[in-house]
């Protein structure tokens, strides 16, 4: 019971107010639709007793006023009668019933992607920090399969609710017919629900977890060999990934066997159980000198009941199974959803925060601090102070390791630090990330490409019809790829493949900057932009950024020399310090790197 009123809460937690009253609703219909079950099991009777003793049009009240009403003198009149009668209600039911079950579906299945997508925003609104701790085959089992386990649960909760209820309500009707022989049936049964409930518990739980977890090792192999293929290929290990996935999936199936073989044991065992039990006291009941007169119907009563009920019986325990094997995944859901509430509710404040920052005199850099929570003794970034001016282009140089990118992740904002703020034009941006992020165009060392087409990847995040072409060719332009995109067949519409694979690697980067420079950015901060490059495109991609030189804000990180050359300023990351370099040293060194 305390397990039970615990799925109840975390039902209650996970599902909003709407979602509440619809189910409320649903099993309201549920409700209606086990009466009309049970109605129809009970229906049949006077039929049955009418054809087994005609005289009872005469003897019983009940018949005699029904043949009066209807003016009928003839027995077998009154037997159409009650025949047809039967028809449009079992008519009526069915389709009541059908109704019933596309309702469920609909709610299911329309409120699984509600959820679905609020686990998704739920994720999305948590920081870098999160998602560099977080394994994303697990997220993605937790966002489908978590999600659809929780929706299972709730379709098996309104089943057990409906056979439930059905049952009861034919065990009542049976205690009117024979009091014995109803107790001696439900017992059993009870009995047998009992033993599969409580005793198979822990094993089908242990076969839940096991679901969870190579699901996501399932996931995790395709993502990895399909997002690796190219080194896949080149040293010939597919059949590595090929048996860590066969592997996994051995696992996955093994657990999935197991349940469904638990799963198949109630129907045989039941049907042999109940159905022994039944014509055994119907025997013993006879063999003791039973009127057998008076016996049928209730032999009949008990032979349609057992035919509605054995199903029933079996769809309750398997449905017990069921809300026992996905409870991990809703216990894990439950718990991921609490974890992430605080982290929702900032980013939907956020979106309406219409506060404008500005870059029109500088960033000042405090005294800031950085460490990872996995080494928070060792300071990535110790005690940094600087101001970076308007319109100016600041290069950050040092060895890998040195701290560049988590200062540039800091600066983002999706680093917040142990200590000291950020202030543009003496604004904290940790206080209006929002505002800040609007300002900023970013690029990495790797663009991230959608299988989509360049309008879409240079105006990324933007729908279709919001999107401002004029705005795009204007940014292609500024990168230098307008005449590359001009020349191509579907021009804006052309398809760039999955992850740009179409592309060559200093177009994929000037779609980079393009998408960067689309949102009108006053601060543009470049992550090794061009160190992946060879060294003539990497040339013609830092051509199209030193044309910006003076209009924005620029922070450049590089390791190589040509790529900062037009930098106004250089500082350089070396033991969590940040030290202005002047630029004759800098370009004193023998190397073509810092």
């Amino acid at each position: 019971m305390k397990k039970f009123r615990q799925i109840l809460a975390e039902i209650r937690y996970l599902l909003d107010p709407r979602q509440k009253k619809a189910y409320i609703r649903l099993l309201i219909v549920i409700f209606i639709g086990s009466v009309l079950e049970t109605v129809g099991v009970s229906a049949v009777m006077p039929l049955v007793s009418l054809i087994s003793d005609p005289d009872l049009m005469e003897t019983n009240q009940s018949y005699s006023l029904i043949a009066e009403l209807m003016g009928m003198s003839d027995v077998r009149a009154l037997i159409l009668l009650f025949a047809v009668a039967l028809i449009i209600f079992y008519i009526f039911k069915n389709v009541f019933i059908l109704m019933m079950y596309k309702y469920q579906y609909k709610y299911i299945y329309n409120n699984q992607n509600e959820v679905s997508c609020k686990v998704l925003r739920g994720y999305l609104a948590q920081d870098y920090l999160f998602h560099t701790n977080h394994n994303v085959a697990d997220l993605q089992r937790n966002i489908r399969q978590d999600v659809d386990s929780f929706f299972q649960t709730l379709l098996s909760i309104s089943v057990l609710f409906t056979e439930g209820t059905t049952c009861l309500l034919l065990i009542i009707y049976l205690l009117f017919q024979d009091v014995g022989t109803c107790l001696v049936v439900t017992g059993v049964m009870g009995f047998y629900l009992l033993i599969v409930g409580y005793g198979l518990r822990k094993k089908v739980k242990w076969l839940g977890s096991e679901d969870r977890t190579y699901t996501a090792e399932i996931n995790k192999w395709v993502l990895q060999s399909l997002g690796g293929i190219r080194e896949l290929k080149v040293n010939n290990i597919e059949r590595f990934y090929l048996d860590n996935y066969k592997k996994s999936y051995d696992h996955y199936s093994a657990a999935h066997i197991g349940y469904l073989w638990v799963n198949s044991l109630a129907r045989p065992i039941m049907e042999s159980l109940c159905i022994g039990v039944l014509l055994g006291f119907i025997a013993l009941r006879i063999f003791l000198g039973e009127d057998l007169a008076t016996f049928i119907p209730i032999i009949s009563a008990f032979v349609v009941a057992a035919i509605r009920m054995l199903p029933s019986f079996s769809r309750i325990s398997n449905n017990i199974s069921y809300i026992t094997f996905y409870r991990p995944s809703m216990f894990n859901l439950y718990t991921e959803m609490k974890n992430m509430e605080g982290q929702v509710k900032e980013l939907e404040e956020s979106a309406y925060d219409e506060f404008e920052i500005t870059i029109k005199n500088a960033i000042s850099v405090e005294k800031v601090s950085f460490s990872y929570p996995s080494r928070p003794d060792n300071f990535v970034i110790d005690n940094v102070s600087l101001s970076i001016k308007s319109c100016q282009s600041v290069a950050l140089i040092g060895s890998s390791g040195s701290g560049k990118t988590t200062f540039a992740d800091v600066l983002l904002g999706i680093l917040r630090p142990n200590s000291g703020s950020i202030k543009a034009d003496g604004v904290d941006i940790f206080e209006h990330l929002t505002a800040w992020h609007r300002l900023i165009g970013y690029i990495p060392q790797t663009i991230y490409l959608i299988d989509d087409t360049i309008k879409a990847n240079v105006a990324l995040g933007v729908r279709d019809d919001d999107i401002d072409e004029k705005k795009v060719w204007k940014a292609l332009a500024e990168a230098q790829l307008d005449d590359f995109v001009r020349n191509l067949d579907g021009q804006l519409e052309s398809k760039v493949g999955d992850r740009g694979i179409q592309l060559s690697g200093g177009q994929r980067q000037r779609i980079g900057i393009a998408r960067a420079l689309y949102r009108n950015p006053q601060l543009l901060i470049l992550d090794e932009a061009t160190s992946a490059l060879d060294n003539e495109t990497e040339e013609a991609v830092m051509s199209a950024i030193n044309e910006l030189s003076g209009k924005l804000t620029m922070i450049i990180i590089a390791h190589r020399l040509t790529t900062i050359r037009q930098c106004d300023v250089i500082y350089e990351v070396r033991d969590g310090k940040i030290q202005q370099r002047s630029k004759e040293d800098v370009f004193a060194e023998k190397d073509n790197t810092v």
